[in-house]
């Protein structure tokens, strides 16, 4: 049975945008033979945390990139404990 937690965050540079997001998912429910429940939950992560690395941890700009309302991404990205980390590490690497 499929595990229903979420990834482990990939290292940033792992990012690349949907297509890499759609690929690697893609590529983790073939050789996990992922549910399509765990796949979705799976692909939103990714695409949140993806989301969130290319915009410096900036939701406003994350929510735009990802054609959504600020307030329920940041509901979704405060609830999960990974994703929250994600957001504040990438705010830690921002440019000076």
């Amino acid at each position: 049975m499929a595990s229903t937690t979420a990834p482990s965050a990939p290292p940033a540079a792992a990012g690349g945008g949907t297509d890499a997001v759609l690929r690697r998912v893609g590529e983790q429910a073939h050789d996990e033979g992922l549910a399509l429940g765990d796949l979705k939950r799976r692909l939103e992560f990714e695409a949140i945390a993806d989301a969130i690395r290319r915009t410096s941890g900036n939701i406003t700009r994350a929510a735009e990139l990802l054609k959504m309302k600020r307030p329920r991404l940041s509901q979704i990205v405060n609830g999960d404990p990974q994703l929250k980390a994600i957001k504040e590490e990438s705010r830690q690497r921002r440019p000076a």
